[in-house]
């Protein structure tokens, strides 16, 4: 009516509030990417004379579990702004981070050995899929609000 004179909805600003909880997660996840992925490419350069599986995994694992202590931390304090105490969360966070770790591993030696795309390349591409199932269960299991 009266072509929307009535509604006081402001597509920009109110757009921003609606998404801003993953654009915060966005950002942590893209630092923490980039901790992850540079770490992951110094393992892979070091651990290239061992086999392919042992040096994904290796190279997975070491550059994971410093990336994740920086995102478990941004996350709860951050983006899910979590009441819940620290140790309730880690530990659900710690089972998510494993299992996304493996997943990560595994998609990685799997797409490398289908594609033969560079390691670091291929990392990139099963990341963004595993990110999208981070948020969701960050969102509704690890830091969920009561």
């Amino acid at each position: 009516i009266d072509d929307n004179a009535s509604s006081h909805f402001n597509k920009i600003l109110d757009s921003a509030r609606i998404y801003s909880l993953f654009a915060k997660f966005l950002f942590v996840s893209l630092s923490s990417f980039i901790v992850d992925i540079t770490l992951f490419a110094i393992f892979v350069s070091l651990l290239k004379g061992y086999s392919v599986t042992e040096y994904i995994l290796v190279a997975t694992v070491g550059a994971r579990l410093l990336s994740a202590t920086y995102n478990f931390e941004m996350n709860r304090k951050q983006v899910f702004k979590s009441a819940e105490g620290r140790k309730t969360t880690l530990w659900k966070y710690v089972v998510l981070a494993a299992l996304i770790m493996l997943l990560s591993a595994l998609g990685v030696r799997t797409f490398y050995g289908i594609l033969k795309l560079d390691e670091t390349i291929t990392k990139v591409f099963v990341d963004l899929v595993l990110m999208i199932l981070s948020f969701q269960l960050q969102r509704e299991w690890v830091f969920k609000k009561n």
